[in-house]
């Protein structure tokens, strides 16, 4: 304790002594940190005193003192440099940028005055900016003194947010250049995200990847703003309006992201109560940034506070929310977690660095935009997966669709379509504006002799020579043909582009196929035969109806002439016998 007390003496009498602050030497090449502890403070309450006042004197300052840290009023900064021999004269001073009442700075320069800055809300002028700090260039000849004067009143009314660097012009040029790629590579990285998801949305249109779209966009400009390099794009209305820009943005961020949870999710239907509540912080973020564009510059670290605090609250609730979806049965929670703890945790240790909690390690520097990333992958990723699963889904809705829609036309004994199949599908050949674009051709089949194998072997039978009778026209027609039971043992087949005697052709290999062997039921053997009739070709303006009378004639007249034989439709209601008619033996 001892020790400690003499060690401490020296700075004790120093600041009883009022005596003038270090004179820091600024070196040629490098960085000079934490220059806080080494200036001198002159407390001014009433904002009487003028930078022309204190340039010169050294009166009424003190060192710094670590009380200040927690509470301490308007005051003044002095802060005495010096440039080595080898300088070329030009520094940087960075300024740790925060929402600041008063941050009126004065700079050594070549003219007869002090070059001014002014960053606080009370006297703003767009500054310029990068990274996280307030970039203020001055001038300091080799081996020559400066002195630099800094006016500052905090929102928490303590200097614990100031942070001040100093660095020669080539030393920040490189930190720039060296920022610039992490920047690139985030940026970069996170445009392309937006890119992707956005012609998803312009080929599928559903609201998860506009929502995505909205949401990203809003965290790069949060985060443009936060790195410094949108301001100086932004029109000068905009950057007259200092922070507001930026906290109007902040406050769509999660507002954006709340809305898209709800979608992502599916709130409504896993979590309905709280899914109520997300729609009212939406609400209260919105009021917020539209008050935000209203209100004077004066009033922005107000609504700021507002908008932290607010954000705050809705991150914790996402992740209440997504976790009670998930245990709900919505996967989508669990990734919309693992997203929002990524660029929570980000958003933690970028908070942490922002109190000086933890020191200014890159993991740290960069952390909110390493989480934000993060997120922005895991969100992508988890739509691709969403869209995934609706495919799936869809699928199966057309096969069960399909299915339905087979069953609604097809016979349940054979397994051809029925008459009501083939009259729509007969139409839709022959409907159309030229009515010989059709050249197809229509076959009628009808069993000889079906009524006594029912009466001798039984119905039963009856169905296994119709399913027989079926297979056999399936194992002859191509793929592109069409069969269907028009009723009973009266089948009817369309052969989409064969006419004329190819037609013909294939109602014979159709005939012999049915009637070469008999069929087997248990241990009877029951023989078949059919009678065919036959249309080649179709007229203009032949419909379904006229097209299966006039195949209905043909094959009458088959049956009327013996049976097991193939007769043409030739027009008129009692079809003639051709020389390419044929009969069984």
């Amino acid at each position: 304790m001892l020790c400690l007390a003499l060690l401490l003496l020296p700075l004790t009498s120093l600041a009883q002594s009022g005596a003038g602050p270090e004179v820091i030497t600024l070196p040629a090449h490098g960085t000079v940190a934490n220059l806080k502890p080494r200036a001198l403070y002159r407390p001014d309450p009433e904002g009487t005193l003028s930078p022309d006042q204190l340039l010169s004197s050294d009166e009424g300052f003190q060192p710094y003192d670590p009380k200040w840290e927690d509470s301490a009023p308007p005051m003044w900064i002095k802060l005495k440099v010096k440039s080595e021999p080898a300088s070329n004269g030009k520094y940087t001073l960075l300024v740790k940028r925060r929402f600041f009442q008063l941050l009126d700075i004065y700079l050594p320069s070549t003219g007869p005055r002090l070059h001014e800055v002014h960053s606080g809300v009370f006297n703003y002028e767009p500054p310029q900016t990068f990274g996280r700090y307030f970039v203020n260039n001055f001038q300091l000849a080799p081996s020559s003194q400066g002195v630099i004067l800094i006016h500052l009143q905090t929102i928490q009314g303590s200097t614990g947010p100031l942070e001040l660097n100093i660095q020669d012009e080539l030393s920040f040029r490189a930190h720039q250049a060296s920022s610039m790629w992490a920047y690139g590579l985030y940026f970069g990285a996170m445009l392309a995200l937006i890119f992707y998801n956005f012609i998803l949305y312009l080929n599928l249109r559903t609201p998860g990847h506009r929502l995505y779209v909205v949401t990203m966009a809003c965290v790069i400009a949060l985060m443009g703003f936060s790195a410094g390099l949108l301001q100086p794009y932004l029109p000068e209305a905009l950057r007259a309006a200092g922070p507001i820009p930026n906290i109007f943005v902040a406050a769509l961020v999660p507002a954006s992201t709340s809305r898209f949870f709800q979608v992502f999710v599916n709130s409504k239907q896993y979590i309905p109560r709280l899914h109520n509540v997300i729609t009212i912080f939406i609400l209260v973020l919105l009021v917020s940034a539209t008050v935000t564009c209203l209100v004077p510059l004066s009033f922005a670290p107000n609504i700021g506070l507002v908008v932290q605090v607010i954000g705050f609250l809705t991150l914790l609730l996402l992740v209440l929310s997504s976790i009670l979806a998930a245990v709900r049965g919505s996967s989508s929670g669990y990734i919309f977690l693992a997203a929002w703890c990524a660029f929570a945790v980000g958003t933690f240790l970028w908070s942490l660095l922002s109190f000086d909690v933890i020191r200014q390690l890159p993991a740290a520097e960069y952390s909110l935009y390493i989480g934000s990333v993060l997120e922005a992958m895991i969100l992508a990723l988890g739509l691709t997966y969403r869209v995934g699963q609706l495919r799936t889904q869809r699928n199966i809705a057309i096969r069960e669709q399909q299915k339905a829609a087979r069953l609604a036309n097809v016979d349940p004994l054979t397994g051809a379509y029925n008459r009501r199949f083939i009259e729509n599908y007969l139409n839709g050949l022959l409907d159309s504006e030229d009515k010989r674009a059709f050249q197809g051709s229509l076959i009628m089949l009808d069993m000889d002799n079906f009524k006594p194998i029912n009466d001798e072997f039984g119905h039963a039978a009856g169905d296994i020579v119709l399913q027989e009778m079926a297979s056999r026209c399936l194992d002859t027609l191509r793929s592109e043909d069409v069969l269907a039971r028009l009723g009973g043992d009266e089948f009817a087949i369309v052969l989409p582009d064969q006419s004329g005697n190819d037609a013909v052709a294939a109602a014979e290999r159709i005939r012999h196929r049915i009637s070469d062997r008999p069929a087997v039921c248990g241990m009877q053997l029951i023989p078949i035969s059919v009678s065919v009739g036959v249309i080649t070709s179709f007229a203009p303006g032949a419909t379904a109806y006229s097209a299966l009378k006039h195949a209905d004639q043909a094959l009458y007249e088959a049956k009327r002439m013996g049976r097991n034989q193939v007769i043409v439709y030739t027009g008129g209601e009692e079809p003639a016998p051709k020389p390419h008619q044929t009969r069984a033996t």
